[in-house]
This record gives structure tokens, sequence and C-alpha cells, in this order.
């Protein structure tokens, strides 16, 4: 492989990245658009960028960026038109041409694996239920693999094996401008209201927020946490809330599944399809959110609920290390239900702490914070000093 063109040159770095499609209605994709976000906001917060550009391959002309992205990058560009302006290309599942990729990097151009919630099961679910494979890289061999340190437990051994490259720990971002920006649109107004919870005289109203699109996040374990709550005190529970389920209610295994809840059977659980985070919690008025994952990380979404200050039943122990929240072992369903319970039981003044605690945590996440600018830069240092040779023998 050719050096890399900015080795020797005193000016700023040119990076591409290679976004997702627009108009992804998918929960998964909608958090990985957010996430891109996040890092386009990160990397126009350095100096050392000289330009930024939004890969768009099924481009006919250089244009604006998707409304979702028109603050974080100036425009988009077709790779054909930027072939001699780039030092750095990021992947992040933007289906870019393989002669394209073949052509930049025998200019000394890195590419970039950029890969968002990756898990085993993202891996081996395709070839097991004959899906479309869910990660998004286009380059074979790609010079690095980024990941977040919430993922890279579950699967960076995984992806350093079939990639043949290696795998680098990325800072956690996130920043509250796309959740209000949502809460505006629907007319909400939210967060977590401690005081009207200490005056109401019914119990709480759970919500799970599962995309149900795969195994390492289902609404299985979550359901099952409520119902023992619900069994254990059931003035606990006004009623259950299960989003993305519109369509399982058709399937038969969870039709009887949850035909044999109580919480069903008294009728105070409905199955609903998606809806923005901000309209399901302030107008459906929930008060409680219960989760689960099976080897990936904690989502956005997690980050979103913790800036509202929603009482959060999860079991990562990522989460568990850095931030509050009422967190349970594995696929403990019994443990879930009694931290619901003890939410519950928690006074109208824990919550201020909570809440406090919470957005300390999330400070520390935001795209433009100092430390994350820097160990970002860092990462592209890193590329710079890939080489395709040592990424095969990785």
């Amino acid at each position: 492989m050719a050096a890399a063109p900015w080795a020797d040159s005193p000016r700023g770095l040119r990076i591409a990245v290679a976004a997702p499609r627009a108009g992804a209605a998918s929960a998964t994709d909608a958090g990985a658009r957010r996430e891109l976000s996040f890092l386009l906001m990160c990397l126009r917060a350095m100096p050392q960028v000289d330009r930024l550009y939004l890969l768009d391959a099924a481009a006919r002309e250089a244009g604006q960026p998707p409304h979702d992205l028109v603050d974080s990058v100036p425009r988009v560009a077709r790779p054909q038109d930027i072939t001699h302006e780039l030092d750095i290309v990021l992947d992040f599942g933007a289906g870019l041409p393989q002669a394209w990729l073949r052509r930049v990097r025998a200019l000394g151009v890195r590419v970039v694996a950029w890969l968002c919630g990756s898990s085993h099961a993202s891996l081996i679910e395709p070839a097991i239920f004959g899906r479309e494979a869910e990660l998004g890289w286009t380059a074979q061999q790609p010079d690095q693999i980024w990941l977040h340190s919430r993922d890279l437990p579950g699967v960076g051994a995984s992806l350093r094996t079939l990639l043949r490259a290696p795998v680098r720990e990325i800072p956690t971002l996130w920043a509250p401008d796309p959740l209000l920006r949502e809460a505006r649109a629907c007319g909400c107004s939210y967060g977590f209201d401690a005081a009207r919870r200490a005056r109401a005289t019914t119990g709480w109203n759970a919500a799970i927020l599962e995309p149900n699109a795969s195994v390492a996040r289902s609404c299985f374990v979550p359901m099952l946490a409520c119902e023992a709550a619900y069994r254990e005190h059931p003035q606990a529970l006004r009623g259950m809330m299960v989003m993305h389920s519109e369509r399982l209610k058709r399937h038969p295994t969870f039709f009887h599944f949850a035909s044999a809840l109580d919480l069903t059977r008294d009728a105070r659980s409905s199955f609903e399809p998606a809806l923005p985070l901000p309209e399901c919690m302030a107008r459906y008025e929930r008060d409680i959110v219960v989760s689960h994952e099976w080897g990936p990380g904690p989502m956005g979404l997690h980050f979103e609920l913790l800036y509202g200050g929603y009482p959060l039943v999860h079991n990562s122990d990522w989460l568990a290390r850095h931030a509050p929240g009422f967190h349970y072992p594995g696929f403990a369903a019994r443990d879930a239900g009694r931290r619901v319970l003890e939410a519950w039981r928690c006074p109208a003044e824990f919550w201020a702490d909570y809440l406090r605690d919470a957005r300390a945590f999330l400070a520390g996440l935001h795209p433009r914070r100092e430390a994350n600018v820097r160990d970002l830069l860092q990462c592209l240092r890193g590329v710079a000093g890939a080489d395709a040779s040592t990424g095969a023998a990785a």
C-alpha cells in the first residue's frame, strides 16, 4: 500500500464518513444514525480535521446532508468526486463500491470499519435464520475496526478474526440534541415527574422498549420481570406497554406466552408499534423502563432515559459500573422484578439525586468534551500508522 497522503504534509486531515441510508425505519437503524451524528459532531470539534465529507454512493450529484445530520456535516459527496481528496474513510455501512475502495486504498487512504452496537448475535443470526447480514462494513479487510468500549468484550475477538484487522476502542459518545429535537417535534414535556408519581394513588406504568429484531435485545425477560413484580405486589404496576411488538402478537408462540401472564389476564398489558421515545414516555405516562440485553452494550436509548431521569431497570454490566440505575444480573427476571419494586418504593426526594448523577455521567459522553475529542483524535492518528499487511496478520 502507498504511504498515507498526509504523512509528510502540514495540512489537516481529510475524512469521509460513509453513512447508513437515510430514512431508516427500525429502532436499530435510527440509533445507528444518531451514533453517526455524535461521531460527526466530535470530528467537527477537531481543528486538526481540514475537510469532512458525508459519502453517498447512490447520489446523482453532491448536495445537502439529510435533515437528521444537517448540523453535523456540511455537504454530501459522491465517492468518485473526492477520490484524491481523502486521507481516511470511516465506513459506517453505506455499501460503498468495492472498486472505489480498492482504488483509494492503493492511493494510501486508510479505511476504518466503524461498527456501532455490534454483537456476537449480529454475526451468527444471518446464517441461522437466513437473514441479510446486519454488519454494514464494505471493506473486506479494513485497516482497523473501531468499537465502543461497551461493545468490545462481546464481539471484539470475533471481528478481529473475521476481518483480519486490529480492533481499536473508541470513546462512547452521546449528546441530548436529537432527543430534545424529537421532544419538541412531539410537543411533549420529556422527563420523569417524581412529584406527580408520589401523589398518584395507583401503581406505575412500565414500558419495554427493546427492538425485538434480535435475540440480543428482546422483550421476553423484561415481560417476565414485570410479571414477577406484579405477582409479588399487584398495586405496584398499573400497566405494561411492550413497544415494537405489534407484529409479534400474530405469532402463536408469543401469543400464548403473553396470554399466560397475569398482567394480560387482568387487562394491564398492551402491545404496540414503534413510537418516538418522548411520545411514548410522556404522552402515555410511562413511569419506568425495564430492559434486557444479551451481548451488546447499552444503546443510546438507555442514555436518553437516564437524561430524562426515568427509572431504568437493566442488566448491562457496563452501565452498572458507570451510571445510576437498577441493575439485575443476566437473565434473572425475578431479580429484575424486585428491582422494579425497589424503584417504585423510592421516595420522591431520591429522584433528584438520581437525575443529578445521570446528567453528570452523560456529560462525560458529550462529543465536544475535550477528553473525548482528544481520545478520538488519537484513534485517527493510530489509523495513520496502520498498514494493511499488519492488519492481515493480526
